[in-house]
């Protein structure tokens, strides 16, 4: 049994040891890239990306994707995006998702870049389930689908983005992609408004003006029901 502890804590210090050194090229690769001196970061990068630190992979493509520190390559950069998605890199979902939706480096494939979208809201990137949700809505993918535009909407709200909140009002309001539901649109343009939507503020008193004093009422049980369900972001 103290044998098996004492490996325990050598391992255990060991991967601690490895942690820490991984960040210190991290911080050096940092530095080197503020300072201009990208050839010195992108070694610093592949050798971080090398033992599988997803920051440094995100760094290692966007440095082809730009040709810092080496020649453009955007088939090296997507290479090294792909790699850093083992580690659950929004930003690298959500450069891959803008590549593929707009056909840079790689086939347009409104598809695959949905799929991207979906990828970077799951590792915690508000704005990719927001955009994910316009797409739909406007038919940018090729056919306009409400419903999938409110189950992306409603993910970015549940993270505190207050435009997906504004525009679950109006879903709930025209009865888009959900039942309509006056109760429900005025809880969203509020919890819109209060966390800061412009457009929110601008809907909310024609709203507030036009529901019925019952609906009203249920529409204020609904806004705590949101507040409650609030998460913090990553």
């Amino acid at each position: 049994m103290n044998k098996c502890k004492s490996l325990l804590a050598t391992s255990l210090i060991f991967c601690l040891s490895v942690a820490c050194a991984k960040a210190d090229i991290i911080d050096e690769a940092q530095s080197a890239f503020a300072s201009r001196n990208y050839e010195v970061a992108l070694r610093l990068y592949s050798e971080a990306a090398d033992q599988g630190n997803a920051v440094a992979a995100f760094q290692l493509g966007a440095m082809y994707e730009t040709g810092k520190g080496t020649s453009a390559n955007l088939a090296e950069a997507i290479r090294w995006y792909e790699k850093s998605l083992k580690g659950r890199s929004s930003s690298s979902a959500k450069r891959l998702a803008n590549m593929y939706f707009d056909g840079e480096g790689v086939s347009q494939d409104f598809a695959k870049a949905a799929e991207l979208y979906q990828l970077a809201g799951e590792f915690g990137d508000t704005n990719s389930y927001f955009f994910l949700g316009q797409a739909y809505w406007s038919g940018t993918f090729g056919q306009r689908n409400a419903t999938k535009a409110f189950e992306a909407f409603s993910k970015a709200a549940v993270l505190g983005h207050a435009g997906a909140h504004n525009s679950l009002a109006i879903a709930y309001q025209f009865g888009e992609g959900v039942a309509k539901s006056d109760a429900r649109a005025f809880a969203h343009f509020k919890r819109a408004a209060e966390l800061g939507d412009i457009a929110a503020r601008a809907n909310l008193p024609v709203m507030e003006s036009k529901i019925p004093a019952g609906e009203k009422t249920e529409g204020l049980k609904f806004l705590e029901e949101l507040r409650a369900q609030a998460k913090p972001t990553n």
